[in-house]
């Protein structure tokens, strides 16, 4: 005589596991992404105040190496205090990024050959794909993006 043991809770538990793990894992999941969108910025960092000269301008991307320079010709190197030596150590540790864009954010008043010595070290490394970043024109001498605004 054999006896049989059944069960029907066991079953039913059996049944229900896969549909219990598979509805956390997406409640989850979704909970992730909420917060990582709700606490990620994506505002370039700031290092120092610039009064920023007038063009016409197209948005640089967010993947960009940022560098600040202000009136005094203070350098930021993605929003820290860096000098030219502090950029060139920069440089050499993100060699493997020459492709990104580097976007040079001057003060109207700095003297040019501030400009001129930070595009020469980064062209002595190879980062060229450059972008200055300044506030739009105001009035109507603003172009549309992609032509010159008339010389007056």
């Amino acid at each position: 005589m054999s006896i049989t043991r059944t069960s029907n809770r066991g079953s039913l538990l059996a049944k229900l596991r896969p549909f219990a793990l598979g509805a956390s894992a997406a409640d989850m999941a979704m909970l992730l992404l909420v917060f990582f969108m709700a606490t990620t910025s994506s505002e370039p960092p700031r290092g120092v105040e610039v009064e920023l000269p007038r063009a016409v301008t197209e948005g640089a991307e967010q993947d960009s190496l940022y560098i600040s320079i202000s009136r005094q010709g203070d350098l930021y190197f993605d929003g820290k205090l860096a000098g030219m030596e502090d950029l060139r150590d920069q440089l050499v540790i993100r060699r493997g990024e020459k492709d990104r864009i580097v976007s040079i954010t001057a003060d109207k008043n700095l003297d040019y050959t501030v400009v001129a010595q930070v595009m020469q070290v980064l062209r002595q490394y190879d980062f060229l794909n450059i972008v200055f970043m300044s506030e739009p024109r105001d009035g109507t001498n603003a172009a549309p993006p992609g032509r010159f605004p008339k010389v007056q």
